[in-house]
C-alpha cells in the first residue's frame, strides 16, 4: 500500500504504533510525512490539523500549481465553451463541481473555498467561458441544494456572495 494518508493528533501516536504492530505487521512501515500543522494533499483535498480549528479539510484544485505559476491548466478537464456539448450539460458540470468542492470541505473551512473555486473559474476562462455566463451560473446556484453544513452556512453564503460579486465585476 502506498500513499494512504491518515491524519492523527499527537495524542494518537500510541494508537498508531499499536495499529502498525497489530494490523500491519513488522514489514509495513507507517511514515510521518510532516510535522503537526503540516498540510498534506490527499486526492482532491488539503488536510491540516491545527491547534485552533482542529482538522481542516479544504477541496483542492489539482491544477492549482500550474494555474498559479504559468496561468495554464496542466490537466485539461473541461469542454471548451464553443464545444457542441449542450449548454445545460456545461452548466450542470459547473454546479456539480461546486457541489463536490462543498462536500469535500469541512464546515470550519468554508471561507477557504474561495481559492479553489476561483481557480476553477480561471480554468473555465481558459477554455473560453465568458464572465457573463459564469456569473449567471453562480447566481443560479441554490445554496439549499449544496451539502453545506448548518454550522458553516453563514460563512459559506458570505464566500459565495463575494464570488458572485467578483464575476459581476469581471464581466464589465
Amino acid at each position: 500500500m502506498d500513499d494512504l494518508p491518515i491524519v492523527l493528533n499527537v495524542r494518537d501516536v500510541e494508537w498508531a504504533r499499536k495499529m502498525q504492530k497489530d494490523c500491519y505487521g513488522e514489514k509495513f512501515v507507517l511514515e510521518l510525512d510532516g510535522q503537526p500543522s503540516t498540510t498534506i494533499h490527499a486526492l482532491e483535498c488539503s488536510i491540516t490539523l491545527t491547534a485552533a480549528a482542529g482538522l481542516v479539510v479544504v477541496a483542492r484544485n489539482k491544477n492549482e500549481n500550474s494555474l498559479l505559476t504559468t496561468g495554464k491548466m496542466h490537466y485539461m478537464r473541461y469542454p471548451h465553451w464553443r464545444s457542441h456539448c449542450a449548454l445545460r450539460i456545461k452548466k450542470a458540470f459547473v454546479k456539480g463541481t461546486i457541489h463536490r468542492y462543498v462536500g469535500l470541505t469541512s464546515p470550519n473551512a468554508y471561507d477557504l473555498l474561495w481559492k479553489p473555486i476561483w481557480l476553477f473559474l480561471q480554468e473555465l476562462r481558459i477554455v473560453g467561458y465568458p464572465w457573463w455566463v459564469l456569473g449567471k451560473i453562480f447566481r443560479d446556484i441554490d445554496v439549499n441544494w449544496l451539502p453545506v453544513h448548518p454550522i458553516g452556512l453563514g460563512t459559506f453564503q458570505r464566500m459565495l456572495k463575494e464570488i458572485r460579486q467578483q464575476t459581476r465585476k469581471h464581466r464589465h
